[in-house]
């Protein structure tokens, strides 16, 4: 494949968010990502209620620990179960996104014909379930982890793969290291199908979402619509860019606020 131009990848710390952009020919372009967080208006909400049970579980496992033993608690032992659920969910996260990162090296190594890094035993059974079902669908994989972008319609991103199958349909794959999927993800594949023709004059036929547990559980592969996922994510795209000045308005005002 050979891209209709030359697409630059960036991050940049904004505010407490590290935000990815892709460039190109100085046009600096939003990941499809960050255009996706206008449907996060509940995300928040139910992120900040799984850290603090997660938080919450570990302290009371921690000090529910000390009670099983007949320990008295000390103001030592409230302030170390106290610093260690503070840590706990960003623990949690980091390692599951470990064994993400480890299980889509792995692919990708596979897909180019490169030595399979070494995996944690968690990363192992996500990459076996990956090999089988790859194997039960007769795939031919023709690359993996593509940058695309579209410059006419503002955004970039990466996409996980590109495979063919007995029938030559191309197909599109997306990854998903995770024991629950969210709407976001059928709008992230249509995007990169609409970036996948603009950079590289090629358009799936089919797409598919690849979710494979950390577990021995086997892979479920989820095909998305496209016709009618690209309608819904391209009102999504106009109204990320309607809500830019206004959130940018809100972020300079927002100190002067009245407190009602």
């Amino acid at each position: 494949m050979s891209p209709n131009f030359q697409i630059d990848y960036s991050e940049e710390r904004v505010g407490f968010k590290t935000c990815h952009f892709y460039k190109v020919a100085n046009q600096k372009l939003p990941s499809v990502s960050a255009i996706l967080e206008v449907l996060d208006a509940g995300k928040s909400g139910a992120l900040s209620y799984w850290s603090k049970k997660t938080a919450l579980d570990s302290m009371k496992s921690a000090l529910e620990s000390k009670l099983s033993i007949g320990v008295s608690l000390s103001e030592e032992d409230l302030e170390e179960a106290y610093s260690s659920a503070l840590k706990s969910p960003d623990r949690l996260k980091k390692e599951a996104a470990d064994v993400g990162t480890e299980c889509h090296n792995a692919i990708d190594a596979l897909i180019n014909l490169k030595p399979i890094p070494q995996l944690s035993q968690q990363a192992q059974a996500a990459f076996k379930n990956f090999l089988n079902w790859t194997h039960s669908l007769n795939l031919t994989f023709q690359s993996g982890d593509i940058p695309v972008a579209s410059p006419s319609l503002g955004f970039g991103g990466r996409l996980d793969a590109l495979a063919s199958d007995q029938q030559n349909n191309l197909i599109l794959l997306d990854w998903k290291t995770t024991n629950k999927l969210k709407v976001h993800n059928f709008y992230q594949v249509a995007a990169y199908a609409l970036a996948l023709k603009e950079t590289y004059n090629l358009y799936p036929t089919k797409a598919f979402i690849v979710k494979f547990p950390k577990s021995d559980s086997k892979i479920q592969q989820l095909e998305v619509d496209l016709k009618s996922t690209t309608k819904a994510f391209l009102a999504l795209l106009k109204l990320y860019y309607l809500h830019q000045p206004v959130e940018q308005y809100f972020n300079s005002i927002k100190g002067d606020l009245w407190t009602i």
